[in-house]
């Protein structure tokens, strides 16, 4: 979500959050056995914490206009190779549904994008292919997480066919969609988590 001339605004839905509020209604919202496990307290980080530097960490300036913005992502995992689960500026970027308690509570379904930091986690590395982990698709799709702002195209992260992660896709570039939902801490899972043995949700 996004607001002109403002580093963390909310006003207006991305053409991807419409997508995947879509997917919800679709697939999910109606079926209890689904949504009765997904929690609702837990948000998606869309880390928009700003730098006008390249190489140095998030300051709080930038982020409208034309001057050149570098976000939190980028600094974390282009420059130093540092994810983080942890969210900057909870209060602007967690994004989560009204009445959560916690975060922005703009969203109207708990539904998001996985987080560039998220892939670094799992295997995914800047600029390397890894086709050895589990989001390889050999496709590219997005993820949430801002890279940098130009003053004129957005750049995004994503997953690249390849599997590693990129930053140099702007937002008007078409690349694939993968919903993530959170499961509530008490939910049940069977299997090993391989490849043949998958997690099964109870």
């Amino acid at each position: 979500m996004y607001t002109l001339n403002q580093v963390h605004g909310l006003g207006t839905n991305s053409g991807i959050k419409s997508a995947v509020d879509t997917w919800y209604q679709n697939n999910i919202s109606n079926n209890t056995d689904y949504t009765s496990k997904i929690s609702t307290t837990t948000g998606f980080c869309g880390d928009r914490t700003s730098t006008t530097s390249s190489s140095g960490a998030p300051n709080d300036t930038g982020g409208t206009g034309t001057t050149t913005t570098y976000y939190g992502a980028r600094y974390r995992l282009d420059r130093n190779k540092t994810p983080t689960y942890d969210c900057p500026d909870p209060d602007n970027d967690l994004y989560t549904v009204d009445g959560a308690g916690v975060g922005n509570e703009a969203l109207t379904y708990p539904v998001g994008l996985i987080t560039a930091d998220e892939v670094a986690y799992a295997g995914g590395v800047y600029g390397t292919g890894n086709s050895s982990y589990y989001l390889y698709t050999n496709s590219t799709y997005w993820t949430m997480s801002p890279s940098d702002f130009n003053g004129r195209n957005a750049f995004v992260f994503r997953v690249y066919s390849a599997g590693g992660l990129g930053n140099d896709h702007s937002v008007d570039n078409t690349n694939g969609v993968r919903p993530v939902l959170n499961l509530k801490a008490d939910v049940q899972l069977s299997g090993s988590g391989t490849a043949t043995d998958p997690f099964v949700v109870n």
